[in-house]
């Protein structure tokens, strides 16, 4: 709308008259410079900013006639409203230059607003050292750096690994091939004539979970520089969440 106010400006010059603009009209490019503003301020456009509210600021102080009359512009007024409505763009334009955008996929967008716990309420309380790594491997997803994802997953997986060892009783060791064996061979031992219904169903939902996380962490340690790609990295992500939500209905840190 902008623009469209420089070509008029520069169209009733050229013709050496002056130019009515409706209320609305008027209206609008007030609108559009405090839509520039609060956009500009938001991605730190900062000389935009002050170009936006500069020129709000000259709109603001014309007189306005009556309701429904147009506004009409002289020459002088041409040329104030001309050099900081250009500036504006100008600013806008410089400014984009120097900044970097990305798009983001409809479905990509939800894992990097994050407007509620990626994984739930429940995890979120029972185990809060996870939640940074939860949130970034939700951020890589978005910029599809996959790899960055299971990284941050395997992390989360310390948390609940280590709420699970010691609730069946199996002393947490730095070898996580040792410790996840050591804790599916306690699992196993785990049977409703001991425990009740209730703990074996969860730890045998627990085991189904283990066997597709021993996999993914026996790739993640044996081999260095192991890149992941979309699908992995989904399933990888999905199955975490689930385990973790599985541990969350009885453990906790």
């Amino acid at each position: 709308m902008l623009g469209t106010f420089c070509q008029m400006i520069i169209e009733s010059k050229n013709a050496g008259r002056t130019i009515a603009i409706i209320d609305t009209q008027y209206d609008g490019l007030m609108d559009a410079c405090k839509i520039i503003e609060a956009n500009a301020n938001k991605i730190g456009l900062e000389v935009s900013v002050v170009a936006a509210r500069d020129l709000l600021k000259q709109f603001s102080e014309r007189q306005r006639p009556e309701s429904g009359l147009p506004i009409v512009l002289n020459a002088v007024d041409f040329a104030c409203l001309e050099m900081r409505a250009k500036y504006l763009i100008a600013s806008l334009r410089d400014g984009m230059a120097l900044k970097k955008e990305f798009i983001l996929q409809t479905r990509s967008v939800y894992y990097y607003e994050q407007t509620s716990p990626l994984f739930g309420e429940e995890v979120e309380n029972c185990f809060p050292s996870a939640s940074l790594d939860i949130s970034e491997a939700g951020k890589c997803l978005a910029f599809s750096r996959w790899t960055a994802s299971v990284m941050h997953l395997m992390r989360v997986l310390e948390s609940g690994i280590n709420a699970l060892a010691i609730h069946v009783e199996v002393n947490p060791k730095e070898n996580w091939n040792s410790l996840l064996n050591d804790i599916e061979a306690k699992i196993r031992t785990i049977g409703k004539n001991e425990s009740g219904k209730i703990d074996e169903k969860f730890a045998a939902e627990a085991a189904t979970h283990l066997r597709f996380i021993k996999n993914a962490w026996r790739n993640y340690a044996m081999h260095a520089h192991e890149t992941y790609d979309e699908e992995r990295a989904f399933a990888i992500y999905e199955n975490v969440k689930s385990f973790m939500r599985h541990l969350s209905t009885r453990l906790s840190e």
